[in-house]
């Protein structure tokens, strides 16, 4: 029997949805303007993840109570300056955390204004969940499935503005959605396994992409540039 704190996002099938998301950030990605990128994911990737339109690239991962990856800090307490993030992406992160845990406060600190949050869940009503409970009676930690509605009232709550809900993934794992550049992303429907809200920050307009972007907006310039946790400055 599988140990019971395992991480689900461990298994193949969870696997390939959150590699088959970042395809999806990737173009999202090629539609805004410079600046650096934050990547929270649930688990480490086998393969390193880039964004050839952003390769300003911090990604983090997981690891029981904290973050690991381009660098440690505890899970509400990203060491990174305020307003100095263009996009910030979040996989299933809140399918394994409770949605009272600070982190969206801190996430919407880290924006810039006219910043990007890409935000991905598991969704409730797919199919998905009873091939979780499946998985579940295997000793495999059961994820938290939220609904998209549930989470964009918490963006609201930290003054993001949603812009977009779509749905990914498929309706069940032996058989996902592809979705591939020639296919219309609106195929997907609220079945599928998971939903990606877009949401900014309200201020300045995003730019053109191109255009060369202000220099307190390069949140890991010289590679990462960080600030000490409040912890550490209390």
């Amino acid at each position: 029997m599988k140990a019971q704190n395992e991480n689900p996002f461990e298994l193949a099938a969870l696997r390939r949805l959150v590699a088959e998301e970042w395809r999806t950030v990737r173009r999202k990605a090629q539609r805004l303007a410079s600046g650096s990128v934050l990547s929270l994911r649930p688990s480490p990737g086998e393969d390193g993840e880039t964004l050839p339109s952003h390769p300003e690239l911090a990604s983090l991962s997981l690891a029981r109570e904290r973050w690991t990856g381009t660098f440690a800090c505890d899970l509400d307490n990203l060491p990174v300056r305020s307003e100095s993030v263009r996009m910030v992406v979040v996989r299933h992160v809140f399918d394994l955390l409770p949605t009272e845990s600070q982190l969206i406060e801190e996430l919407a600190r880290l924006l810039v204004p006219g910043g990007t949050l890409l935000l991905f869940g598991l969704n409730p009503l797919s199919p998905w969940r009873l091939w979780s409970l499946g998985q579940a009676r295997n000793g495999m930690r059961m994820p938290r499935h939220h609904r998209a509605s549930q989470m964009g009232r918490l963006l609201k709550g930290v003054n993001l503005e949603i812009a977009e809900r779509r749905y990914l993934g498929g309706r069940w794992p032996a058989s996902p959605y592809r979705l591939e550049p020639e296919v219309e992303e609106g195929l997907a429907t609220q079945w599928d396994a998971a939903w990606m809200l877009l949401a900014h920050k309200p201020g300045v307009a995003t730019r053109l992409v191109g255009l060369p972007s202000r220099k307190a907006e390069g949140g890991f310039a010289g590679g990462l540039v960080q600030l000490p946790t409040r912890r550490a400055r209390a």
